[in-house]
């Protein structure tokens, strides 16, 4: 029997997704019968559901099936779902949730997908507001009070000389070697670390760099080569 009430629709959806977590709005419109994104919105409300928020939205499941890290991410293979919803959404509450702010580079390691286009367009809405420290830019709540504190904290932060464990350097050195096709930034090597689990932060691989003096360097680590 062809299940055509929008409660047998709905219900045909629950399923599938029981069965896959994660369905693709094509697999929403052939369920509901319907050729719309729109149209599949207006079903989806019906349910607790989160679109992804990687691959342009394109992924949908139900809130209750993901099972969230410790910074609100589930991943269902490469496909990034976060509990505060689209990536402008999420990056939005990042920047607002910090204490000191966040730079490009950070927020791409905690996203784990490229997020200048997404911090662009959140700068043009008045999402998000920023300010250059040291050549980088360090995204801010769009609350100027807000962002005063957040930049303070961050110059403290820039200021305080965290020291680095030999064994914590030693795993940034190998990483950057192991990574090396020419020059390489402490950027590319944090999202690298973070890629295998690492929660080494770009300000520590930063702090590495220059105690190693391979800031904007091709980089030569002669020591492995021992």
């Amino acid at each position: 029997m062809i299940k055509t009430t929008k409660k047998d629709k709905l219900e045909a959806a629950r399923t599938l997704f029981q069965k896959k977590k994660v369905l693709q709005i094509a697999d929403l419109m052939h369920i509901f019968g319907i050729k719309s994104k729109r149209s599949v919105v207006r079903y989806m409300k019906e349910m607790d559901y989160l679109v992804s928020y990687s691959h342009a939205g394109q992924y949908y499941t139900l809130r209750h099936l993901a099972q969230f890290d410790a910074n609100g991410f589930w991943y269902y293979g490469e496909i990034g779902f976060s509990k505060y919803g689209t990536l402008l959404d999420t990056i939005t509450h990042l920047v607002n949730a910090s204490e000191t702010g966040m730079t490009h580079a950070e927020l791409q390691q905690d996203c784990h997908l490229v997020v200048k286009a997404a911090l662009l367009d959140l700068l043009e809405k008045k999402k998000v507001s920023r300010e250059k420290k040291q050549n980088i830019f360090v995204y801010t709540s769009f609350e100027g009070h807000k962002a005063k504190e957040q930049l303070e904290k961050r110059d403290k932060q820039l200021i305080i000389d965290h020291s680095v464990d030999d064994a914590t350097a030693l795993r940034v050195l190998i990483k950057a070697y192991q990574m090396l096709r020419g020059s390489i930034s402490p950027e590319q090597v944090a999202i690298a670390l973070s890629k295998e689990g690492s929660k080494i932060s770009v300000d520590t691989v930063r702090k590495v760099f220059k105690n190693y003096s391979l800031e904007k360097k091709t980089l030569d680590l002669p020591f492995f080569n021992q």
